[in-house]
């Protein structure tokens, strides 16, 4: 069977992207929420809320060499980064450099103090946990919310499936009518089979036995260092605890749905990236636009390699449910840039 980006893409626009070696440093939490999102791309649905980052540690390399360790405060839709210390810092694109803040004159923005994080001591007078304006701040979740709809199409999706569902009731009311009213049963009800295969939406349960794609990225420079056989587990095997886990990400969504879900996936060797980390790693551009510039190049490599995408579960557009990428090094270290798993 041949397969094109068309049959093997992603059912939504963004990617779940988790450092393969945050998976050592942090366990990737003592319960797997970290790949909740994958499965939840498996049917669209309404507009999501941030899945919240309560102090999440973060790792990046000023341009200097000198290396910060930083602590996130929010979600994807807004966030601030601090200093372990409780300073907020602020990244200047233009120069990859992080600065620490100050807000500017009516409190809406954060701007640079011209003091590099970690080199010299914060402002004078500027208080530790600084932030902007909450009106600021509403609107500025507003807008990331708009604009990642607009890149998803989520609720576009959301209003074709409401509209399904009420395609749907109506065929199913009448055909519960014509069979009151005396037409054959047997014509009835072949019709509203027919009905219901082309306009019933995905179910609102995701239940059964569901395979996902995990799919292991390195770089030239930045190889593998977990093997395999060790992320097999941490997807698949039942109680699995490797790296201070509490189960598998098997075993989370077959407590979560009360035994009705056995969600597994295929996890597929190491893919070499064709390109060095740093062109997918840009920081100076979104974290869903690096996602999608790495994933459509190893989906690219697979595809040419011939690998066996017939054993995932995919919709009636041949599309694969649930695509999850673990790749080699550590993240972006800037919110919402470059190679941010979220």
């Amino acid at each position: 069977m041949e397969y094109g980006l068309d049959k093997v893409s992603y059912s939504c626009s963004v990617f779940l992207l988790v450092a393969a070696t945050v998976m050592i440093k942090t366990g990737i939490t003592r319960t797997p929420v970290v790949l909740l999102l994958g499965l939840c791309f498996l049917w669209p649905g309404p507009p999501l809320r941030g899945a919240p980052m309560d102090g999440e540690r973060i790792e990046f390399t000023q341009p200097d060499g000198t290396v910060l360790q930083l602590r996130v405060f929010g979600d994807e839709f807004y966030a601030e980064t601090r200093t372990l210390d409780g300073y907020t810092v602020f990244f200047d694109p233009a120069t990859k450099t992080y600065f620490y803040a100050m807000r500017s004159p009516d409190g809406n923005e954060f701007i640079s103090s011209g003091i590099l994080a970690g080199i010299g001591n914060p402002p004078a007078g500027v208080p530790k946990r600084l932030s902007i304006n909450q009106q600021s701040k509403r609107g500025k979740i507003r807008r990331n919310i708009e604009a990642d709809d607009s890149e998803t199409m989520r609720s576009e999706r959301w209003k074709v499936i409401k509209e399904n569902k009420r395609k749907n009731r109506a065929a199913r009311g009448r055909t519960q009518t014509t069979a009151i009213h005396g037409a054959p049963a047997s014509a009835g009800a072949k019709q509203g089979s027919a009905s219901s295969a082309l306009l019933s939406p995905p179910s609102n349960e995701t239940t059964g036995v569901r395979v996902g794609l995990t799919i292991l990225v390195e770089f030239p420079s930045v190889p593998g260092a977990i093997p395999q056989q060790d992320v097999d587990n941490y997807c698949n095997k039942p109680g699995y605890t490797g790296f201070g886990n509490n189960g598998s990400v098997f075993d989370y969504f077959y407590a979560q749905s009360g035994g009705k879900l056995r969600y597994y996936n295929q996890v597929t060797s190491y893919v070499m990236a064709p390109q060095p980390k740093t062109y997918y790693n840009d920081t100076t551009k979104s974290s869903g636009y690096c996602g999608r510039l790495l994933l459509n190049d190893i989906l690219q490599i697979l595809i040419a390699d011939g690998y066996e995408f017939s054993y995932c579960t995919t919709n009636s557009n041949g599309r694969i449910h649930a695509i999850n990428v673990f790749f080699a090094g550590s993240n972006s270290g800037v919110w919402s840039k470059g190679l941010w798993p979220h």
